[in-house]
């Protein structure tokens, strides 16, 4: 409940979902792989994080969806979205994504471009 004061449930299911279904889809393969869930609270930020144990990937690779060849592609739309929409960053392996929401300039609901 204290969430909905920085991101509307709209928002928060857009970045739980892509960050889920790409550790799911990527790095949870093998049957006893685990996908770790962390939200952590400070002052000013609300880091939440999707750690999975695959090899990773280099984020800056994948190709814009909005390229002509790419319209009626699917892959790399979620990871799009979400670089447009959210502070992310991924760890130098591409296996841990890090989303911060800074709750000084958030405005709830939150929505795109309301802030950096």
């Amino acid at each position: 409940e204290k969430l909905g004061q920085y991101i509307d449930k709209f928002w928060y299911n857009i970045l739980i979902d892509e960050n889920l279904d790409n550790a799911m889809e990527h790095g949870g393969k093998r049957q006893n792989d685990d996908i770790t869930i962390q939200v952590y609270e400070g002052r000013k930020y609300l880091d939440f994080y999707v750690i999975d144990r695959g090899k990773g990937f280099d984020p800056g690779r994948i190709p814009s969806p909005l390229e002509e060849s790419r319209k009626n592609i699917p892959s790399g739309r979620g990871i799009h979205l979400m670089k447009n929409t959210f502070d992310i960053r991924w760890n130098f392996i591409g296996n841990e994504v890090r989303v911060r929401i800074n709750k000084l300039t958030a405005s709830a609901p939150y929505s795109p471009g309301v802030w950096v």
